[in-house]
């Protein structure tokens, strides 16, 4: 396996300037091309390191895109949005291009997600729905990734991915703080340009408006830094030399997660915890216990920390208050989503990917986008992987953290479509380790002998 090296990344870091240059000089197109243009160089020398810039591109697209349109806000159409897509769209052709066979069951339902999304994009095409084609293509692209990893290709890929999700997280965190104190002026300039569609939001008023960091919205933040807040305390619970580290950096990330007040985040990362490290066995059902103990009472105590930061409108502390979900409009709104799933089952191969109006509920829009067969291969994926990561996390500390994540995206699928967004550059990799030959081989020796606890280096 080769070693990554900071080296490695030096012509990727010198395509951000060059990329902002061609902004000023050429347009947003021109910016595309040029960090296109370099990621296609360095592809011919790795292609790990594309697909790792691409990924560690994803948090920061919409913040550059923000501090690029200035004062105007909001750029509709914007190519930007297609950088992290074209960077790791050689990884998609390196893996279609080799020849590996698939072995596996996973590796197989893989392929068949693939194959539901090319057919849902088909059909919306006929319909004259051209959305579909970037809709396709950014979920192919991280999928295609999985596969990848799932039949024996980019061994170590995706631990390195996880890293680059911590790494980049802490940033991100540390810009959702100060936002929440200090927000820059094309932040605010975003939010008074679309603040009739992202309603729960919040005013572009300091400090009264959910933080979204660099991203897009709360919703993909949250999740962001869900995960790499699952990671380090994955990470502490594998690790005895370095374990107030990951801890101490997960408080960080937890406190900004925090701060976007988006609740599906706090729920699924006790949830992923738990699962994660009862199997892996670093935690027993007494442990569980009390972590889920643990996990009620911050969630009850946030609103009075809350307040008492001045919290107002959209950002309130009653966000979190689980005795008044009985009377929160948002909950009650996705508790009705689940009627529509009656609709599911009357379309086979659904409307295409890209082509649904966001919904609170991933597992329903993508029921609606790529039909029931395109919902049930999902469901059976993520089934199949958590089933792999109970059996191998015991032994492999790889698989553990791979586990965690396909668990928070499981779980944080049910309040909105996730996984088929920029977090799927992270969920599938996970979901194809799961799915290789060296963790399907240990779970198996797993039911043959005791297992002894490894340590992440």
């Amino acid at each position: 396996m080769r070693r990554l090296k900071a080296a490695y990344f030096l012509p990727l870091f010198a395509a951000l300037p060059a990329s902002l240059v061609a902004v000023s000089v050429g347009g947003r197109w021109a910016a595309v091309v040029v960090f296109a243009c370099i990621s296609s160089i360095v592809y011919i020398a790795d292609e790990e390191r594309v697909y790792l810039a691409a990924i560690a591109l994803v948090p920061f697209i919409a913040g550059i895109r923000r501090i690029s349109a200035g004062e105007r806000g909001y750029v509709e159409n914007d190519p930007l949005v297609l950088l992290p897509v074209m960077v790791a769209a050689p990884v998609l052709i390196s893996i279609l291009r080799s020849r590996v066979a698939v072995r596996r069951g996973g590796a197989l339902l893989l392929l068949a997600c693939c194959g539901s999304i090319l057919v849902s994009a088909a059909v919306g095409l006929v319909q004259g729905q051209s959305a579909v084609l970037y809709g396709a293509i950014l979920q192919l692209v991280p999928l295609v990734a999985g596969v990848g990893i799932a039949c024996g290709l980019f061994v170590g890929l995706h631990l390195k991915v996880l890293r680059v999700a911590v790494a980049t997280g802490v940033v991100v965190a540390v810009y959702g703080i100060m936002q929440r104190f200090y927000a820059p002026s094309w932040d605010l300039a975003w939010l008074r340009d679309r603040q009739e569609v992202l309603v729960s939001i919040g005013p572009p008023i300091q400090g009264q408006f959910r933080v979204f960091s660099t991203m897009e919205s709360p919703g993909p933040y949250a999740l962001f830094l869900a995960i790499a807040v699952t990671l380090c305390a994955v990470r502490a619970a594998y690790s005895d030399g370095r374990r107030a580290i990951f801890v101490a950096v997960a408080l960080i990330l937890f406190v900004a997660m925090c701060l976007s007040s988006v609740r599906a985040a706090i729920f699924a990362v006790p949830i992923a915890l738990i699962v994660a490290l009862v199997a892996s066995r670093r935690l027993g059902a007494p442990g569980a216990v009390v972590l889920a103990g643990a996990s009620v009472a911050i969630v009850s105590t946030l609103p009075v920390w809350l307040d008492r930061g001045g919290s107002e409108s959209s950002v309130s502390a009653a966000r979190y208050s689980l005795s008044a979900l009985g009377e929160d409009g948002s909950f009650q709104e996705r508790t009705e989503l689940l009627a529509q799933f009656a609709s599911v089952l009357r379309s086979p191969f659904g409307s295409g990917p890209g082509t649904v109006t966001p919904l609170d509920n991933g597992y329903l829009a993508r029921g609606l986008e790529l039909g029931m067969f395109g919902l049930v291969i999902f469901l059976a994926i993520v089934l199949l992987a958590v089933r792999e990561g109970l059996r191998a996390a015991p032994t492999d500390a790889a698989a553990g953290l791979a586990l965690s994540v396909v668990v928070l995206g499981a779980v944080f699928e049910l309040s909105g479509a996730a996984v088929s967004g920029s977090i799927g550059y992270f969920f599938w990799p996970s979901v194809g380790y799961l799915f290789s030959d060296l963790v399907v081989r240990r779970g198996a020796a797993l039911r043959q002998e005791r297992p002894e606890g490894t340590v992440i280096a």
